[in-house]
């Protein structure tokens, strides 16, 4: 499931205005600001919004709204101090999960220390966990697993956790993991000792 985002802001000026839960509960609003950061992201020339669109017409993903509830949850994790506060991806998945009593893919660990603190219901997972769900690996192959992962660890910085790393290291083999940036240095340092021993 993926939460489509609503809102984009400039600034904290901006994002403050546009956050207000007043303005939030009239539909033309959230369109408006959906339909900004649509545009905004078509100029960066990201395609996320038409990827997201192609998975969903697949039946791979259903793209889906705050409710008003929701639209406050949400206002809540993003007004307030950036210490305190999310991006509006991570506030939107468990403003969402919070109403839908869902699982949240989170990596960031700002994002995980305040739903841990502000959202204590949430049942978090971070994206390695979904890859090592068995039905990934049903689904895909361990041969496509194992390119998924090892191309996410190198190419896009995946985060990763200490209680995965053992899970990486079998799946995708200990040269490869040697050169994944996204493994902690201690790990990579182990493998490599290891390798000259």
């Amino acid at each position: 499931m993926i939460i489509q985002s609503q809102f984009w802001a400039k600034s904290q000026r901006d994002r403050t205005r546009q956050h207000d839960p007043a303005r939030l509960s009239k539909p033309g609003d959230r369109r408006r600001y959906r339909d900004r950061g649509t545009r905004a992201r078509a100029r960066t020339g990201r395609g996320d919004a038409e990827a997201v669109a192609a998975l969903a017409r697949a039946g791979r993903i259903a793209v889906v709204a705050l409710d008003p509830s929701g639209l406050d949850q949400f206002g809540q994790l993003v007004l307030g101090p950036a210490a305190n506060t999310l991006d509006d991806g991570e506030a939107a998945t468990l403003a969402y999960a919070v109403r839908a009593t869902a699982v949240a893919i989170i990596d960031e660990r700002k994002a995980i220390r305040i739903a841990q603190q502000k959202l204590t219901s949430v049942n978090l997972i971070s994206t390695i966990d979904l890859l090592a769900h068995t039905a990934v690996e049903q689904a895909l192959g361990r041969a496509r697993l194992v390119e998924t992962v090892h191309r996410a660890l190198t190419q896009t910085r995946m985060r990763v956790f200490g209680h995965n790393v053992a899970w990486i290291i079998d799946l995708i083999g200990e040269d490869r993991a040697a050169t994944c940036i996204s493994l902690p240095r201690s790990t990579r340092n182990n493998i490599a000792a290891a390798a000259k021993s």
